[in-house]
């Protein structure tokens, strides 16, 4: 009985380290007809995760096309689970999306794939120490997951945007929010950089005056 204990807990260990298993095996979407399904990538998605596969690649800007077929919204929204669940520690994701009538679907797509996965790999998984309507937090590893229309207070880890709208009733409101995520992006990358992966409070000043700089030039534009 211990042996046939020990080869099931090794095999879900085995499962749950391999990221390509995850994301085949352990998450349940919904269909366009509102079916419980597995999640299995696409040609699309599988095309997607191997341009991100690579860890450094995380920090590359991907643009992608607006392809609904793709279900490409869904792929990125268990990816950012995943790691919010799997990641080491300290890591804030954020969905940002461009309505706000999106905000409750987009979190219901990430409660329905958290409360699928399988009992008995939801044992591995750390209790919620937060579960609002629009974000999840797990104290013991300090990971966060957000489903918010902005990321202005804090420095994300992953960013993922549901859609820029060029539509000229919202042409500014996407070109600001174009500017802020790329230069949150570039911040945190070189921040990491330079740190070389640690804490370094030496930073902060830099990252002070690089947001001071862009509220007063963004005050300046605004006036004129």
């Amino acid at each position: 009985m211990t042996n046939l204990l020990t080869e099931k807990q090794n095999y879900i260990i085995e499962k749950l380290w391999d990221f390509n298993r995850r994301i085949a095996n352990l998450y349940y979407i919904v269909d366009e007809d509102w079916n419980k399904i597995k999640f299995k990538p696409n040609f699309i998605q599988r095309k997607i995760i191997a341009a991100i596969k690579n860890k450094d690649d995380w920090y590359i800007r991907h643009i992608i096309l607006k392809y609904r077929q793709g279900w490409v919204s869904t792929l990125f929204t268990l990816l950012l689970l995943d790691e919010f669940l799997w990641g080491w520690k300290n890591i804030y994701n954020v969905i940002i999306a461009h309505e706000r009538k999106l905000l409750t679907s987009l979190f219901k797509k990430i409660r329905f794939a958290l409360d699928n996965i399988d009992p008995e790999f939801r044992t591995f998984i750390p209790p919620m120490d937060s579960d609002n309507a629009n974000e999840l937090f797990i104290r013991k590893t300090n990971n966060r997951l957000a489903v918010t229309l902005d990321t202005r207070w804090e420095t994300p880890t992953r960013i993922h945007i549901t859609e820029l709208a060029w539509r000229e009733f919202a042409k500014q409101a996407s070109l600001l929010l174009a500017v802020v995520s790329l230069g949150i992006g570039t911040g945190s990358f070189l921040a990491g950089k330079l740190s070389e992966g640690h804490i370094e409070f030496g930073l902060v000043p830099l990252g002070s005056i690089g947001l001071s700089s862009f509220c007063l030039l963004l005050g300046i534009s605004t006036l004129s």
